[in-house]
């Protein structure tokens, strides 16, 4: 039968109508509608990052309108506390800083369990087992530090607490930065860590900011020079502004990671809503909008911002969030009491306290040796004259405690009165093998640490007859021009009183003709720079300062002679305290200090003679059994100690302070 075209045309338009409306009554075969209605968002994400978030999120979802509370990850779950006391979470989506927020909701059962199928591409470390919640972001903590106010970019944790940037460390309060939070409870669980290092921050004069932004500002500002915070916001600073001086690094000990998860409330009356919005958050484009505003992203397949290792990648420091979830009140707690200034027990396990009188600038160089020579030990300094030492060390005793784990002080008649005290743990190091038995106690009780060794300094430019001795600043042509320091503040100089006093050759009449020529009583330091600026002429001072004063300032007119008749040698001693609560660091301490390495670093350092026979001693001598020593007994000096410095002001009177 033929067939018309016009019946043919009409045949196959009546086909088309059938199978459109085949199509339009097949479950599935309809043009997916596009969802509207309203999200409530909870979040602690940046205002600056959500509301470009919103944006393109309206852009996928005209229909949607986002309702956006935003807060501190501790604001957000104080509101979120406060509904579920009042009924119910009144958030569709939740979207903090950390894992634990997540941990901590799932298991109050106020999540609903959801897995997005754009998470497929998300490693299973950075979503919850169980399906109630998925990182969304990664916050990396890292240091950021001023370019101008610091000379040498840092690589570690350990570089906070450096002296030399005490008052200019910052970092965000844990109270309401979950970040911070997490950063802290993560650094607390690590061996090289622990409280001790925040107790050390606190020492260091850390400030504490209420959030990561205003410490970015800080730093970029010069007003900190350097910080633990979130690597995004630091790079946010360089973007907006390229001449800012702030850069950052990732510590070398690893970064702290924190996955911010992002969540549906299990109340949430906009369920399908919520979870296209969590889909966009989590899928390709999503993440590539974070990677774009220099977020590290939390997919595999979205390239992280330039510089920023992938997840596979980085160094990342070790964290258990069910573990942080379990200590974070306590966590929060003890860091607010921290920096408070409170005792707080747990803080002293890697902390070693030692009290000193060896000179500020020197112990701080050797504490900073030590900490990078011995990682997860911090040494704690109480540094004062040795009698306001041991007056400390002696209230403690009438307290019942002493706090120190060591103590290292001018000479040895402190190690002796300390031994018969019966307050010293008895220690003999394998470093002691290269010590001569004279530095060190017969019974192990304290060694010396250092050599201050006595001598006689002079202007070169007003004194033109090199002295031969201690006798030289008893002549007349001197008055009123000489110095040396008093054995009622100075441990150095109560040793070379009581050594004299048992020399026949010179006894209380020596003291009693130094007398009659007016010296200036002060500190050995302050009597060798005011020889070396012409205030005096000549002085019993201690060799290393004049030799640390030449080094700063070689052209200085001030030389020393040891005495051809003898000279005074000081052991200063170093021990450890019986009831030490870390014995285990104090010994390691003391053994890096009797170390060769130790010793040379003294000498290198302070410029004092070492201890061992097989360091070699600074310019002058080249080995301290070269140099004849006056003898003494130190017994007899700790016996008439009270005495010596009674008698001592009766002729020369008070120093002045």
């Amino acid at each position: 039968m033929k067939i018309t075209q016009r019946a043919l045309t009409v045949k196959i338009l009546a086909l088309i109508i059938i199978t459109c409306l085949i199509i339009t009554t097949i479950p599935g075969c309809r043009k997916k509608a596009k969802p509207s209605g309203r999200v409530v968002l909870y979040t602690s994400v940046p205002t600056d990052i959500i509301n470009e978030i919103e944006s393109e999120f309206k852009k996928v979802q005209p229909g949607v309108e986002l309702d956006i509370f935003r807060s501190g990850t501790g604001k957000v779950m104080a509101k979120i506390y406060e509904e579920i006391e009042a009924g119910k979470i009144q958030a569709d989506a939740i979207w903090v800083a950390d894992f634990t927020i997540g941990e901590e909701l799932k298991n109050a059962g106020q999540l609903m369990k959801y897995e997005s199928p754009e998470a497929a591409q998300i490693i299973p470390q950075l979503k919850d087992k169980d399906g109630y919640y998925c990182a969304a972001r990664l916050l990396n903590m890292i240091i950021a530090y001023n370019t101008d106010k610091v000379s040498e970019k840092p690589t570690g944790y350990h570089d906070l607490l450096n002296p030399d940037y005490k008052g200019r460390v910052g970092l965000a309060d844990p109270g309401y930065s979950g970040a911070a939070l997490y950063t802290v409870a993560t650094l607390v669980q690590s061996e090289e860590h622990g409280w001790d290092y925040f107790s050390r921050l606190y020492e260091n004069g850390m400030r504490i900011l209420e959030s990561n932004t205003p410490l970015n500002q800080a730093i970029a500002d010069g007003e900190l020079w350097m910080g633990i915070t979130i690597d995004f916001m630091t790079r946010g600073k360089k973007i907006e502004d390229t001449n800012a001086l702030i850069d950052y690094v990732f510590p070398e000990e690893g970064a702290v990671l924190v996955p911010s998860p992002i969540a549906i409330a299990k109340d949430s009356k906009n369920t399908a809503i919520a979870k296209v919005f969590v889909d966009f958050i989590l899928s390709k484009e999503g993440q590539k909008l974070m990677s774009a505003q220099g977020v590290a992203p939390v997919r595999l397949d979205v390239t992280p911002p330039s510089g920023i290792p992938t997840i596979t990648q980085m160094r990342v420091m070790p964290s258990d969030p069910a573990e942080i979830l379990r200590l974070k009140e306590d966590t929060r707690r003890i860091f607010a009491d921290l920096f408070q200034g409170k005792q707080v027990e747990g803080t002293r396990d890697k902390t070693i306290t030692l009290y000193t009188s060896v000179p500020e600038a020197i112990i701080e160089e050797l504490r900073q040796d030590f900490e990078a020579q011995a990682p997860g030990r911090y040494l704690k300094v109480y540094r004062k004259g040795t009698s306001a030492v041991v007056e400390k060390i002696n209230e403690e005793i009438a307290a019942g405690k002493i706090e120190a784990d060591l103590v290292w002080v001018a000479d040895f008649t402190v190690g002796e009165a300390l031994k018969e005290k019966g307050v010293l743990l008895p220690f003999t190091p394998p470093e002691a093998v290269g010590i001569p038995n004279i530095l060190k106690d017969r019974d192990g009780y304290y060694h010396a640490g250092r050599l201050l060794i006595m001598v006689a300094a002079y202007n070169t430019n007003t004194v033109t007859t090199e002295p031969t001795g201690y006798r030289d600043l008893l002549d007349d042509k001197y008055l009123g021009r000489i110095g040396h320091d008093t054995p009622e503040k100075s441990g150095s100089l109560m040793y070379f009183t009581g050594t004299l006093l048992q020399d026949a050759d010179f006894s209380w009449e020596f003291f009693k003709a130094l007398a009659k020529n007016s010296p200036q009583l002060q500190s050995s330091t302050q009597t060798t720079k005011k020889i070396a600026d012409g205030e005096l002429d000549m002085g019993i001072t201690i060799d290393f300062t004049v030799r640390k004063l030449l080094k700063e300032n070689p052209n200085a007119p001030i030389d020393y002679i040891y005495p051809e008749a003898g000279v005074v040698m000081v052991p200063s001693p170093i021990a450890i305290f019986k009831e030490s609560r870390n014995i285990k660091g104090a010994k390691v301490f003391l053994r890096y200090i009797l170390s060769k390495k130790g010793q040379t670093l003294l000498r290198d350092l302070g410029g004092f003679v070492p201890v061992r026979l097989d360091v070699s001693p600074p310019e002058r001598i080249n080995s301290i059994t070269q140099l004849r020593v006056i003898p003494t007994d130190t017994n007899w000096i700790m016996l008439h100690s009270d005495e010596i410095v009674s008698k001592f002001i009766d002729i020369f009177g008070h120093r002045e302070e």
